[in-house]
């Protein structure tokens, strides 16, 4: 059975953590707010290594658009030919 419901449920924590807290004499005067807490994030020499990585990539262009051209010329004037062998192996992951 449930002696004493608490009216302050939730308060303290709240009060935490916003830096408020009430005087320990328990009135009601305006409680001075403390220096709020920062947030911080370490990140591992991995997550750097990755953020690098991701960067390095954002930077390079998804479409090589020299090579595209040279292949779309090659194409047009008949001069582009398939290795079949070199194909095949490509595909097959050799």
């Amino acid at each position: 059975m449930i002696d004493r419901i608490s009216l302050n449920l939730g308060r303290t924590d709240a009060s935490h953590a916003y830096g408020v807290h009430a005087p320990a004499d328990g009135s009601r005067a305006a409680a001075a707010p403390t220096a709020p807490r920062r947030d911080a994030l370490e990140l591992s020499p991995v997550a750097n290594d990755f953020r690098t990585a991701r960067a390095a990539l954002a930077a390079v262009p998804e479409v090589r658009a020299e090579r595209v051209a040279a292949l779309r010329q090659a194409i047009a004037t008949g001069s582009y030919q398939v290795d079949p062998e070199r194909l095949a192996r490509r595909l097959l992951g050799e």
